[in-house]
């Protein structure tokens, strides 16, 4: 199976990061926290329905921390739609995911 990012999902987990570099003058946070990422993208190729199925149609979804990786199994591949902040409007990803 191979991973890829929508260019919504990669927009938004690249978002987060520059947003911590920039709040801390450092990227040592934002360095651990696409460590997390990559480990439970890890996981979910290998287990690929360990993460809930979410109410957004045919996604599940995996917490990291503060946020939640929202993705789909397809046949041979991983696709990870959104990298969602869980403490935004809950209403705004209901927008994106429409």
């Amino acid at each position: 199976m191979e991973v890829s990012w929508s260019d919504d999902a990669w927009e938004q987990f690249t978002s987060v990061l520059d947003y911590w570099d920039s709040r801390n003058y450092s990227n040592r946070y934002s360095m651990t926290l696409s460590d997390n990422v990559l480990s439970y993208i890890e996981m979910i190729l290998d287990n690929p329905f360990a993460g809930r199925q979410s109410e957004y149609g045919d996604t599940r979804s995996i917490a990291v921390e503060h946020y939640s990786i929202i993705y789909k199994v397809l046949p041979n591949q991983i696709r990870i739609v959104a990298f969602w902040d869980g403490r935004q409007n809950p209403d705004k990803l209901i927008n994106i995911m429409n």
